[in-house]
């Protein structure tokens, strides 16, 4: 097997970061480490037009007391998976750490991450708790929306969820670089582009999970990791919400070949065209159930209702079964389902 630097890289993705940045910076510099302790910040540039690069460089040297090395990097390929890539690309640690550009870390985060996957060798993901912190106050309803908006327990009980949940989400998630590397070396290639700009695209952690899952690996949750995740006013506006849970459902119709490869023990082109088809027609059948109300929603769109939030999410969902069913060019699903048909995808 090979052996990767004992340590962990901290991976910010940024696009138009610059008003973010400061505080996420700071929090990344107060780390508490043990003396020696081997770590890194890569800030991947993801094809920003404001001054994020300057920022960066600025905020890093109000703190030289940190030890960690610091480099800023371009992904000008546009979306959040091709800049995490970048950057687990630029790497020189064998733990790897998401932190988005409006997370702020507790001081000990990076530490216990490095424990936990010290302590289990079989971990291919870890996740944590993050807890919102807003710039106004948030309306009663975003509360319930916590894990959409990438906060909250992830889970009852830490410890294994890789049958349990089987997911966690982006923000703050540590991955060991080596799992990461035999994903790649078994053809691996992201179909979610995750974030894109303006673009509210998700999807790509938990395509990560799913293939950790396909390989071998463990999705692990933990309390001990600690965050606080940053939500400017915009984030907190009920048509911003409705667009983030239509483009949700949009991209777990791109990644639902997981979910096939995971579940089902024949995996077939027809097997899979079947599958997509059950899940379109249960998807119709729910939006038909849904006629009465949304008549209702027409003229009345009540703030804070989760049923419209429903109707939205399973709008992108239609959206993109449709598109994986009629698309010509699967080239990347066959490479999968090929991979998976031929053990190619073994830990």
């Amino acid at each position: 097997m090979e052996q990767y630097k004992k340590g962990v890289t901290v991976i910010v993705c940024c696009y138009n970061s610059a008003p973010r940045l400061p505080e996420t910076i700071k929090h990344l510099a107060l780390q508490k480490v043990p003396i020696g302790f081997k770590w890194e910040v890569i800030v991947a540039n993801n094809n920003s037009s404001d001054n994020t690069v300057e920022v960066a460089k600025t905020e890093w040297l109000k703190y030289p007391q940190c030890e960690a090395d610091f480099k800023i990097i371009d992904e000008p390929k546009p979306g959040l998976s091709y800049a995490r890539e970048a950057g687990i690309n630029a790497s020189a640690f064998e733990y790897l750490v998401f932190c988005d550009d409006d997370n702020w870390l507790d001081e000990n985060y990076v530490e216990k991450g490095f424990l936990i996957f010290e302590k289990h060798a079989d971990v291919g993901i870890i996740g944590g708790i993050g807890y919102p912190i807003s710039e106004i106050e948030a309306p009663e309803w975003v509360d319930r929306l916590k894990l959409w908006h990438a906060t909250g327990p992830q889970f009852d009980e830490e410890g294994d969820i890789t049958e349990k949940k089987g997911a966690v989400y982006g923000a703050g998630m540590f991955m060991r670089k080596e799992a990461f590397l035999k994903m790649k070396k078994n053809g691996f290639s992201s179909i979610a582009s995750d974030r894109k700009g303006k673009s509210l695209a998700s999807g790509g952690d938990t395509e990560y999970c799913f293939v950790m899952r396909l390989i071998g690996y463990k999705i692990h949750f933990s309390k001990q990791l600690v965050f606080k995740h940053y939500f400017p006013k915009n984030r907190l506006n009920w048509n911003y919400n409705k667009q983030l849970f239509k483009a949700s459902g949009l991209s777990y119709a791109q990644i639902i070949i997981y979910v096939f490869l995971y579940e089902q023990n024949k995996k077939t082109w027809t097997k899979w065209k079947l599958f997509l088809m059950s899940n379109l027609f249960n998807a119709l059948k729910e939006q038909y159930k849904s006629l009465k109300r949304l008549l209702v929603f027409m003229f009345w769109d009540i703030e804070g209702e989760e049923y419209i939030l429903n109707y939205s999410f399973r709008r992108g969902f239609i959206n993109g079964l449709f598109l994986n069913l009629f698309d010509s060019d699967f080239t990347k699903i066959k490479s999968i389902l090929t991979q998976n048909e031929h053990a190619a995808i073994k830990k």
